[in-house]
């Protein structure tokens, strides 16, 4: 398995893009941490050392520095813009004061200040700002201080093509009480949900595939259960954890690991039918702890970190 290549070695085996990827062996694109996929699959960015990065895979230049944070989270808007919260203290005389901001990228390393927020350690005040992506897949951001809240959307258009797509921005899944409780399905927001899970038991981790007549979730054993959503059981996927589905919610790929005292030992990717049938290991390394897969948009490749290094890894599947 060839682990050590460059990034230019990965524009000639995708260029003039991912989709013309021929083999299947991993291949490296960088190093760092929240690794996630532009919208059209032109590009992959990362962290590290609090600092956005971004790797073209239609380029033969190296991964490019964006902006440096220090960054608290961040998503693609579309394949050429990106929005990130900031979140950093100034030391004063009598505390420290926090501040916030929602900015706007450019690939090309372009900055706009979109939002601002600070307050005094002494306030007792939290987070007021809070970035993130909507279940209809466009991003936005919460503003706690505006009265009643307010959401603002930094996506310029919304293009719904279809019923589920209407479906998918306003259903979600979440487990009541918080981490381990109930799995409950939600349509809007939370005072308009019911309860989904028919057993005794609690469940965490619940994930609502893209197709919306689904969810994954995690029991007390660590096994991945798949749920109809009208709670019926649809199989049992045996351990594992880290599930990500793709974008037809028909497969799920997960992290298959190992610790010792708590201390994670081993891991390996492996890729299974909602129904647990077409179950297939795609790696298989002792020396190598392989974690955190995801499907591009297409759903035709899974990205992974190697939790040793953060190395990031594409991988196509056939």
């Amino acid at each position: 398995m060839k682990r050590l290549l460059f990034v230019w070695l990965l524009c000639l085996c995708l260029a003039p893009g991912i989709a013309s990827a021929q083999k299947s062996e991993p291949i490296l694109v960088g190093y760092g941490r929240d690794p996630k996929w532009s919208p059209g699959e032109t590009s992959i960015s990362l962290i590290r050392n609090d600092s956005l990065f971004v790797t073209r895979l239609d380029s033969t230049k190296d991964t490019r520095f964006i902006h440096f944070g220090p960054i608290l989270k961040y998503e693609w808007i579309d394949d050429s813009t990106l929005a990130a919260q900031e979140r950093y203290d100034i030391p004063v005389k009598n505390g420290r004061i926090f501040v916030e901001k929602i900015v706007k990228l450019s690939v090309a390393g372009q900055v706009f200040e979109v939002a601002k927020d600070s307050f005094h350690t002494s306030s007792g005040e939290s987070r007021r700002l809070s970035l993130g992506m909507f279940p209809n897949g466009s991003v936005g951001y919460f503003d706690n201080e505006a009265p009643e809240g307010k959401v603002v959307n930094l996506t310029p258009r919304l293009s719904r093509g279809s019923n589920s797509d209407s479906t998918r921005s306003v259903l979600f899944v979440d487990t009541s009480p918080p981490s381990w409780g109930k799995v409950w399905l939600y349509y809007g927001d939370r005072h308009n949900g019911r309860e989904i899970t028919r057993s005794a038991n609690t469940f965490s981790l619940p994930r609502l595939a893209p197709s919306c007549d689904k969810f994954s979730c995690m029991n007390h054993r660590a096994e991945i259960i798949v749920f109809d959503t009208l709670g019926n059981i649809l199989a049992n996927l045996g351990r594992g954890d880290m599930q990500s589905w793709d974008s037809r919610g028909q497969y799920i790929t997960f992290c298959n690991t190992k610790y010792s005292h708590y201390d994670l030992k081993s891991g390996d990717i492996f890729v299974v039918k909602y129904d647990g049938t077409e179950r297939r290991q795609l790696t298989s390394t002792p020396d190598i702890i392989e974690y955190e897969p995801s499907f591009s948009p297409s759903s035709r490749y899974i990205m992974y970190t190697d939790y040793g290094n953060d190395a990031l890894y594409v991988l196509r599947v056939e």
